[in-house]
């Protein structure tokens, strides 16, 4: 590419780029000349396959996903594809793949190497493979995401575990229910994170957690419950009308509603606010009228 992550490689160490187009070399070796590097960095035009690695040294690879002209997930339709990477771990076990959140990796990789997913403005991103000594935690998966705070400074926060964890189930709402950040839900870290802190869980996979403590965590948004109904328009409308709630958000897991057509079908009318939480408990649907903690 243009170079986003050459560029910030480039302030901390020497780095040698490739891509097979002219003229995004042209623009990367331009953003580079820009932040005035300490180091000698430059991008070659040329293929990495006909440049690999050599031991000893560390490489980033982010493959072209759109080989057969459309974007995809799937390896085999990324250029440069597994085998070339396969390659590169024999010769130079260190190294860094970045993908589309929803793209599956071999068991060969996920066995030795960290995955990781990352989230920004509650959308999850990237999905990066670490090898190696880069892993961190090498078989597990790490949930990161991304914040900005009031002043402007970015700062990240993770959660790591493996996908095998089970959360406990429950048909019974405690004082609080809690969301997952996108990237726990794009890693299988939901049955994770609910037994690390001590949740139960609505239903089985990517669901809303809750518990009667307030728990604290940068990857779980918590509200607290003031009621619970069934997923029925004319109930619903009659009780929020009653209760003057005018402006709702509307969240959903689990259940194929659409929230805009349950907005205008509710004919809210109040100046409250709330957040109405649908999902299944049991086999039964149902709202969650609750307030963001």
């Amino acid at each position: 590419g243009i170079g986003g992550d050459l560029l910030a490689m480039a302030e901390v160490h020497a780095v040698q780029g490739w891509d097979w187009a002219p003229e995004i070399t042209h623009l990367a070796n331009a953003n580079l000349d820009s932040i005035s590097p300490a180091f000698s960095s430059r991008v070659n035009v040329g293929l990495v396959e006909d440049n690999p690695p050599v031991p000893g040294m560390v490489w980033h690879l982010d493959p072209d996903r759109r080989g057969g002209g459309r974007r995809s997930t799937q390896l085999e339709w990324h250029s440069p594809q597994p085998e070339l990477i396969d390659a590169w771990m024999n010769n130079s076990l260190e190294g860094v793949l970045k993908l589309a959140p929803a793209t599956a990796v071999p068991k060969r990789w996920s066995d030795h190497a960290e995955l990781e997913w990352i989230s920004r403005d509650r959308e999850c991103r990237q999905q990066v493979v670490w090898f190696g000594p880069m892993a961190m935690d090498p078989g597990k998966r790490r949930a990161t995401t991304v914040l900005k705070c009031p002043d402007g400074a970015v700062e990240s926060a993770s959660f790591v575990g493996t996908c095998d964890e089970v959360a406990e189930l429950t048909a019974q709402t405690g004082e609080y229910v809690y969301d997952t950040d996108p990237a726990i839900r794009a890693a299988g870290l939901t049955g994770a994170i609910a037994c690390t802190c001590n949740l139960s869980a609505l239903q089985v996979g990517p669901c809303y957690l809750t518990s009667d403590r307030a728990i604290e965590h940068p990857l779980l948004t918590r509200f607290q419950v003031l009621d619970q109904l069934p997923l029925r328009v004319k109930t619903l409308s009659k009780h929020l009308r009653a209760l003057g709630i005018g402006k709702l958000e509307i969240k959903k897991r689990g259940l194929d509603t659409d929230p805009e057509r349950l907005r205008k079908e509710l004919k809210l009318r109040g100046n409250q606010t709330a957040t109405l939480l649908l999902t299944r408990i049991d086999q039964s649907e149902v709202a969650i009228l609750a307030q963001r903690d």
